[in-house]
């Protein structure tokens, strides 16, 4: 029979309708699934501004990708922006450390696709769809995807090293391997965080030259 460690450190398994999707192993399937996950996110997040408006004034529901134009410094743009972006991602660092946090890394990361769903519709709603279109294309949907590539493979890590977490516990023999992949996982999140200000201070820059001849 094989080890528990075989059956949940090498070949565990995430299963929606027919697909698979090894969360040990990094592969380009992975991304890919997670990539849908965010998709997902997009039309929940949709859908659920279609059903309350007010969600696209909420921070905490679309993330600051979705700023309003008056009364507002370039600061608060910029801040809005990349401060819930930064919280997710320590967030999702947190998850790894779970040997349970696998759901909470993916739920994070579909947090995001909502708040890329919110913010698009909201633009529509309130610029109409020519106006929509323009300021969706320009201005939320290149920070929303930097972002969301940085948050896809942050969860894949998080998921990974949550599993190992999971595989040390059931079997106790892989703790000199999670010390070493902690370490890594750590340097790799305060990275990408490093990079979390580039998407918010384009938007900023977007939004100054769409909105300064106003």
């Amino acid at each position: 029979m094989a080890s528990l460690q075989s059956i949940f450190y090498r070949t565990m398994h995430c299963r929606t309708g027919g697909l698979s999707m090894d969360i040990v192993t990094v592969s380009e399937r992975t991304k890919r699934l997670l990539m849908l996950l965010v998709l997902l996110g997009v039309c929940v997040g949709t859908a659920f501004f279609c059903y309350y408006p007010a969600a696209a004034d909420l921070l905490l529901l679309d993330h600051g990708l979705a700023p309003a134009p008056q009364a507002q410094t370039l600061w608060d743009i910029f801040a809005a922006s990349l401060f819930p972006s930064v919280v997710v991602m320590l967030l999702m660092l947190l998850s790894a450390f779970s040997a349970i946090g696998q759901p909470a890394a993916l739920a994070l990361l579909l947090s995001h696709g909502c708040a890329m769903g919110i913010a698009g519709a909201s633009q529509f709603v309130n610029l109409g769809w020519l106006h929509g279109s323009l300021y969706t294309a320009l201005c939320i949907l290149p920070h929303g995807f930097f972002t969301a590539l940085l948050l896809t493979i942050s969860a894949r890590d998080a998921v990974q090293l949550s599993a190992q977490q999971l595989a040390y516990l059931l079997h106790g023999d892989t703790e000199s391997d999670i010390t070493v992949a902690t370490r890594r996982c750590i340097l790799h999140f305060l990275g990408r965080i490093a990079l979390l200000p580039l998407g918010a201070t384009a938007e900023t820059l977007v939004f100054w030259l769409l909105t300064k001849n106003r």
